[in-house]
């Protein structure tokens, strides 16, 4: 019932036994039922990814409070809620405490990207969300109702996603520029945060998510920002396509602490984009080597010249095109079976729904000594508000 793997009392500490285990469990969740159940399960498939994927994460996790602390401070908090509260407290990252020296710097600023919650970054914008404690300082008047901040991104002071308490409604607002998006589509159920808790737990059993360096573009810092990335790295929601070798994926999310309205301009909705090029080994190559080209001829080498994005509506009509060479400033080299190259970067649109596609312009060989010059396609990708926003 409580999705346990070793015989862990409700503190996660071990016990002798599995019967006071689930004895300990049962008096802190067995009320609730079959919401207790699935906080649990939720929980679980999210530390088991960071136990594997991610050790460093796992430990940042702390207990969970207990029925009569969560009473104190606000009786007729929502069963949704309060479950998830039961099971895990928040988390303690390092850069919380480097003031009080209890951490060296290079293991706070590593720490600001162990946010539970993912993040991503593009150009000199960072985000990675953490999961808040239970305190009373974390609750907030929002529209007239009551609500609980139970994430924030590390380095960013005003955004926050809040669930009111008594509807379990999460939503992620900025509280400077005002902006507010549902989090979580509503339900009659009231128990839209922990829907939203399951959805990321899923993404991650899942492998749509992975852990990866966040910030890409600068070599001295990649490996000091490994973190849970929010890209999707599967089907349907990343697209591949293989043009004379060169393998293109690409996949969005939704941003929305750079959405909203926009003085003059109406609601705007910002998305990142990562691409990523890779020139597959020798043998792949040859498998994917196209009929109609002729005699297989082995790429060794091939460096991107230039890029062609075209941006679609809703509705399938173009409503811009962006030319220009290379991406983010640089023309990447790429070799058989070498390292992919990532970039990441931004669009904005009218609408909540859209698609890019595009083309990038590669010569072989290098552009010192450029040899054909081929198109690799980019498939079209969706531009759209999730049902989740993370």
């Amino acid at each position: 019932m409580f999705a346990l793997s070793q015989p862990k009392g409700f503190n996660h500490k071990r016990v002798k036994t599995w019967r006071q285990a689930f004895l300990q469990w049962q008096a802190e969740l067995g009320e609730h039922g079959e919401l207790g159940r699935r906080a649990c399960h939720a929980w679980r498939k999210i530390e088991d990814f960071a136990a594997k994927h991610m050790p460093e994460l796992l430990r940042t996790l702390q207990p969970g409070v207990c029925n009569a602390v969560v009473d104190r401070a606000f009786h007729n908090l929502a069963p949704a809620l309060r479950v998830l509260l039961l099971i895990h407290n928040g988390q303690r990252l390092a850069f919380e405490s480097v003031h009080d020296r209890k951490r060296d710097s290079e293991a706070a600023a590593r720490s600001l990207f162990h946010g539970l919650l993912g993040g991503y970054s593009f150009y000199s914008s960072v985000v990675c969300s953490r999961m808040l404690p239970f305190a009373q300082k974390n609750f907030l008047r929002c529209r007239g109702s009551t609500v609980m901040a139970i994430a924030q991104p590390t380095m960013v002071d005003d955004r926050f996603f809040v669930v009111e308490v008594e509807t379990a409604d999460i939503i992620a607002i900025d509280v400077t520029e005002g902006y507010c998006f549902a989090a979580a589509p509503a339900g009659p159920n009231r128990d839209g945060v922990l829907r939203w808790l399951e959805a990321y737990a899923e993404m991650l059993a899942s492998g749509m998510y992975k852990v990866e360096p966040m910030m890409t573009q600068d070599p001295k810092v990649q490996e000091q920002s490994r973190g849970i990335s929010l890209f999707p790295q599967r089907p349907p929601l990343q697209v591949e396509a293989v043009t004379r070798g060169v393998r293109v994926r690409a996949s969005a999310i939704f941003a929305p602490g750079m959405s909203g309205e926009r003085s003059g301009a109406g609601t705007k909705f910002f998305f990142v984009y990562s691409v990523r090029f890779a020139l597959l080994a020798e043998e792949e190559q040859r498998a994917r080597w196209p009929a109609t080209a002729g005699p297989f001829r082995l790429l060794v080498s091939v460096q991107l010249r230039a890029r062609h994005w075209v941006i679609r509506n809703a509705a399938g009509a173009v409503t811009g095109e962006v030319r220009g060479e290379a991406v983010v400033g640089e023309y990447p080299i790429l070799t058989p079976g070498g390292e992919e190259f990532v970039y990441q970067s931004g669009t904005q649109q009218d609408e909540a729904v859209g698609s890019m596609e595009g083309r990038f312009a590669f010569v072989e060989g290098t552009l010192a000594r450029p040899g054909p010059e081929f198109d690799a396609e980019c498939p079209r990708f969706q531009l759209r508000i999730p049902d989740y926003v993370f």
